[in-house]
């Protein structure tokens, strides 16, 4: 009987870890906190570090705050996260992504999108790396 009730709660933890439920929508979105980043590299191919990051949304002007943190994992730099999925649609919205150290400065423009559950945020255009003069 022990075994039995370990396995259901288990099986509940499991199924409400895998996937987050919208049952008015029939949607089922991952758990997976997605993010887009983008790398900055010096003229030597080496990574920028310590750049203000500014991130807007380039019609109306929105700066999305991703609370000071703004390196991803990757070594990169945040442009979107899962976290701003409502503001997104299937339709290509551009943002532009700022980052400045010292007197040096680079930009570069993203289109952002979402899936129709609006579970995860995707990115339709914009660059990988970005190269700035230091």
């Amino acid at each position: 009987m022990k075994y039995a009730t370990l396995i259901f709660v288990m099986s509940i933890l499991f199924y409400s870890c895998a996937s987050i439920e919208n049952q008015d929508s029939g949607c089922a979105c991952t758990a997976v906190f997605a993010s887009i980043g983008v790398t900055v590299v010096d003229q030597n191919n080496r990574v920028v570090d310590s750049l203000i990051v500014t991130v807007k949304n380039r019609s109306t002007g929105k700066v999305f705050d991703f609370y000071g943190e703004t390196r991803d994992f990757s070594g990169g730099y945040l442009v979107m996260t899962d976290e701003y999925t409502k503001d997104f649609s299937t339709i290509p919205q551009a943002i532009v992504f700022t980052g400045k150290k010292g007197n040096a400065e680079i930009s570069a423009d993203f289109e952002i999108v979402t899936d129709e559950c609006k579970c995860h945020v995707g990115k339709t255009s914009g660059p990988d790396t970005l190269r700035m003069s230091l």
